[in-house]
């Protein structure tokens, strides 16, 4: 990348954690196209020849991204293509993991629908990978100005949770895609989604180096019982929040424990990862 040819080469764990940053970010903007039908529709309706350039015009766009912006510092077009690769790898990944523990990768489908389903939440996801890699990292010319801050309170900290995960989630309630999720995916889809929750509010607060994180390390965490305590409470948030927001559509009339259950589980996760992400940038 031309323009980050004078910057020092980033380090092995530097870069993991912009991949971490990465897989976030490709969440942040492939979550709503991920619970939406009609997207799953699209892998029964999509040609090989419309996949073919929505791929190459994504594909275009990373090496853009990746020459002005990108998570290494060597320059060169190839560097740069390879990088945009990686990005796409990582965006397919993050479609691939999301379908499964949605229950919208069964066996029944067919090989060529289940590429388009990737392929389809993949090239979305592949954005968001290249804008939070980057873009959603700590800037160490604004360190000092974290540092300089006073760190808010619990009761600041808490809304700023609700808040970052009222943005997030607050489209999803009223679909009735969480019905069909919970209604359709297996049990050990619903343990790998809360599992997932979890680690992605315990990585984002303390080990991905996000844009703001340093306020809540640097005291071991505004909650008790540091990364782990703050991981918790965040998730906490996330479940108390989703189940709230269903109930409050009536989602919950008429449902068993188990359907509750697997429904907040499942709306939890965007519920999280806005109340995580919500925190350290607003």
């Amino acid at each position: 990348m031309s323009s980050n040819s004078g910057s020092p080469a980033r380090t092995i764990p530097e870069t993991l954690k912009g991949y971490a940053r990465g897989l976030v970010g490709g969440l942040i903007f492939a979550l709503a196209p991920l619970y939406t039908t009609e997207v799953w529709l699209q892998g029964f309706i999509a040609t090989p020849g419309i996949m073919l350039l929505a791929t190459i015009i994504t594909f275009c766009v990373l090496v853009a991204y990746a020459h002005y912006a990108g998570i290494h510092d060597t320059g060169g077009l190839i560097a740069e293509m390879l990088e945009a690769l990686e990005i796409l790898a990582i965006g397919f990944f993050v479609g691939w993991i999301i379908l499964k523990l949605l229950g919208q990768l069964p066996s029944s489908l067919s090989f060529e629908v289940t590429v388009n389903r990737i392929v389809l939440l993949g090239l979305t996801s592949s954005v968001g990978v290249a804008v939070g890699s980057v873009q959603l990292g700590e800037n160490p010319d604004d360190e000092s100005d974290d540092n300089d801050q006073d760190p808010r309170g619990l009761v600041h900290e808490i809304a700023y949770s609700v808040l970052g995960a009222i943005l997030i989630v607050s489209g999803f309630a009223t679909t009735m895609e969480i019905v069909v999720i919970a209604l359709e995916a297996p049990p050990w889809a619903v343990f790998g989604t809360a599992a997932l929750s979890f680690f992605l509010a315990l990585g984002v607060m303390s080990y991905f180096n996000f844009r703001g994180s340093g306020r809540v390390t640097d005291g071991g965490g505004i909650y008790a019982g540091g990364p782990l305590g703050d991981a918790c409470v965040t998730y906490g948030i996330g479940l108390v929040l989703a189940a709230g927001l269903l109930w409050s559509v009536g989602r919950f009339d008429g449902t068993g424990l188990a359907p509750a259950v697997f429904m907040t589980v499942y709306l939890a996760l965007p519920a999280t990862l806005g109340a995580s992400v919500g925190r350290l940038i607003l």
